[in-house]
């Protein structure tokens, strides 16, 4: 009698179980075709007038892959496909367009647009970069070399961009930018950096 009842529990558990999966499978799905999560309806409603049909592909693929890359990576030390879409941009968005792409939902392309526009007008780096500390967290993935990690936005501006941090060596433009900040304004975008770690 006890085995048959253990049946019955373990019988109605199982279907209970499949059904919850099930459920939620269905509602993630659901939730999905009509774009209620965040990162989907706000992509699917980003504002593409006035964007060179090149530059929104490119966009796209670069939210696609979804990561940061230094000049090389792995043993043989190649350039990857998604660190020349990250300077094509660079060249081929206008101004306005990059301006606009650091609104973008997505943070990789959100990185690109800043680093960009930071290298284009280094005289504008002090308001960038106080926009781009005082957005709330994003995290990308970051490849260099044979290494990959998860970091925030405003860690890869800071340390990898402006080379601020002392494991990254600064490079000819991180110098003009940080040039064209007065000591007071470095320092008050170190300290905001700090802050929000």
């Amino acid at each position: 009698m006890k085995v048959a009842r253990n049946r019955r529990h373990t019988k109605t558990f199982n279907s209970f179980h499949y059904f919850w999966c099930w459920s939620v499978i269905v509602i993630f799905w659901a939730l999905t075709m009509i774009g209620l999560f965040p990162g989907q309806s706000s992509v699917n409603s980003f504002d593409w007038s006035g964007f060179n049909p090149d530059v929104r592909d490119s966009v796209e693929a670069i939210a696609d892959a979804h990561f940061l890359s230094g000049g090389v990576i792995g043993p043989a030390g190649l350039a990857p496909q998604q660190w020349h879409r990250g300077n094509w941009l660079g060249k081929e968005a206008t101004e306005s367009e990059l301006l606009r792409l650091t609104d973008y939902p997505n943070s990789a392309v959100k990185a690109i647009a800043y680093e960009e526009l930071i290298k284009a007008k280094p005289e504008s780096s002090y308001q960038l970069l106080s926009k781009v500390l005082l957005d709330r967290p994003f995290t990308v993935d970051y490849v260099s070399g044979c290494e990959g990690k998860e970091i925030l936005v405003q860690e890869y501006l800071m340390d990898y961009v402006l080379g601020l941090s002392k494991n990254v060596p600064s490079t000819f433009w991180s110098d003009q930018v940080i040039n064209n900040l007065t000591d007071k304004e470095l320092d008050f975008l170190i300290r905001l950096y700090q802050s929000n770690r």
